[in-house]
């Protein structure tokens, strides 16, 4: 098996997990874009960072991959198949941040309801009367 196959499975199972916060987070267009671009500026910078430390420590000989299980492809050191993760990541992520967050906002707007609730049922009863303000 090549880690290219390996990583289209791992990464099938994400693209369907996303899929389902996405779908339980009843996001809106604008919400949908905040989605992808949350996800575009966690891989960018999750790329970066995997491509640099994983070339300096292809360099400094800390592990080698099994060439034959490779693509063959390379950004720098790093072999392709490394950004899975980070792919992985940036899509996994911002669809949990935002599912989380509409959790999040529909529990802050029932506790609202509430408060707003009480607020008008104690607004109706008159206030006491303390016995030292009467005449």
């Amino acid at each position: 098996m090549t880690y290219l196959l390996l990583n289209g499975a791992f990464l099938t199972v994400v693209l369907v997990l996303t899929l389902v916060l996405l779908r339980g987070a009843q996001t809106t267009q604008t919400g949908l874009g905040r989605w992808w671009a949350r996800s575009a500026v966690v891989f960018l910078a999750l790329a970066v960072l995997t491509v640099v430390f994983d070339s300096i420590m292809i360099w400094a000989d800390l592990f080698r991959f099994d060439d034959e299980h490779m693509s063959g492809m390379r950004i720098g050191l790093a072999p392709i198949e490394d950004l899975a993760w980070p792919l992985a990541s940036a899509v996994l992520l911002p669809a949990l941040w935002t599912w989380l967050g509409r959790r999040d906002a529909v529990a802050e707007s029932a506790e609202s309801a509430e408060s707003a609730e009480s607020a008008a049922s104690s607004a109706t009863r008159p206030a006491p009367v303390s016995p030292e303000t009467t005449p």
